[in-house]
C-alpha cells in the first residue's frame, strides 16, 4: 500500500473562478414570506454568498488545514486521502471517522468527495466497508500491532448485504 504526505494547495485560477461564480449568483425569488419548509430562506443565502466572497480567506482556512497530517493511500486501485493523528495515553484505541489503529485515528475521505480518487467503477458506495478495512489492515495497522483489532473491524464494516427472503411457514 502506497502512502504518500499530501498538501492541500488549490490553484489560483480554481479560487479567481469560484470568486466569479459567487459574484454572478442569481438567487431565486423569495417564496411564502421565507418559509424554510419551502426552500432556503433568500436573506440567509444573500448573506451566505457575500461572506464566502468577500470575508472567507481560503488561504488561511488551507494553512490551517495544513497544520494537519494529511496523506494520500492507494486502497484497491483508489487514491484516498487521509488525516492520520496518533492517539495519547498508554493505550490508545484506534477511531476511524468518515464524511490508524492503536494510539491513532484515521480520517479517510470517501471515494469522489475530498482529495480522494473519484470511483472508477459502479458500485464503490457498495464497498465502503472493504475498502477501509483495507486501509486499516494496511499501512496503518502494520505501524502499531496489525492484528489488535482486525477481526472486530472487519465484522464493522462489513459490506451490507439484502436480507434473505423470508421462508413461507416461518
Amino acid at each position: 500500500m502506497q502512502v504518500t504526505p499530501f498538501r492541500i494547495d488549490v490553484p489560483d485560477a480554481i479560487l479567481a473562478d469560484l470568486a466569479v461564480r459567487l459574484e454572478r449568483t442569481r438567487l431565486a425569488e423569495e417564496v411564502d414570506a421565507g418559509d424554510w419548509g419551502r426552500g432556503t430562506h433568500r436573506g440567509y443565502l444573500a448573506s451566505l454568498v457575500r461572506s464566502w466572497r468577500h470575508e472567507f480567506d481560503w488561504r488561511a482556512q488551507e494553512a490551517a488545514l495544513n497544520e494537519l497530517p494529511h496523506r494520500r493511500v492507494h486502497v484497491d486501485g483508489l487514491g484516498i486521502h487521509v488525516l492520520h493523528v496518533r492517539g495519547r495515553g498508554p493505550a490508545p484505541l484506534p477511531l476511524l471517522l468518515t464524511h490508524g489503529y492503536p494510539d491513532s485515528f484515521v480520517v479517510p475521505s470517501l471515494p469522489g468527495y475530498g482529495f480522494s480518487d473519484p470511483p472508477r467503477t459502479t458500485g464503490t458506495t457498495f464497498r465502503i466497508g472493504e475498502l477501509w478495512h483495507t486501509l486499516m489492515s494496511g499501512h496503518f495497522a502494520a505501524l502499531e500491532e496489525p492484528d489488535l483489532l482486525a477481526a472486530d473491524l472487519r465484522e464493522f464494516f462489513r459490506p451490507l448485504r439484502p436480507a434473505a427472503p423470508a421462508t413461507e411457514g416461518r
